[in-house]
């Protein structure tokens, strides 16, 4: 990356990132932290609950069927 393009592709990402279902963003992030110290077995447990909050919002099946509609393919989030 050349010099001084940093803070615009952080910027970017940003903005990708923030195009995710939020619900699902912040329950990746909550398991994430809550796993800290876990051990496997209560890991996985936790990631399991934090998922079944997306699945059951309907959030997943948009998502899924936004994809298998085409968005999202190779890499590219646009719509």
């Amino acid at each position: 990356m050349p010099p001084g393009e940093a803070r615009r592709a952080a910027e970017q990402l940003a903005h990708e990132i923030a195009s995710f279902p939020q619900l699902r963003l912040r329950h990746d992030r909550l398991s994430a932290c809550e796993q800290h110290g876990l051990s496997e077995p209560d890991a996985l447990a936790a990631e399991y609950r934090h998922g079944m909050v997306a699945l059951t919002a309907g959030e997943t099946q948009t998502g899924a069927a936004r994809f298998a509609g085409g968005a999202g393919r190779h890499g590219s989030f646009a719509d």
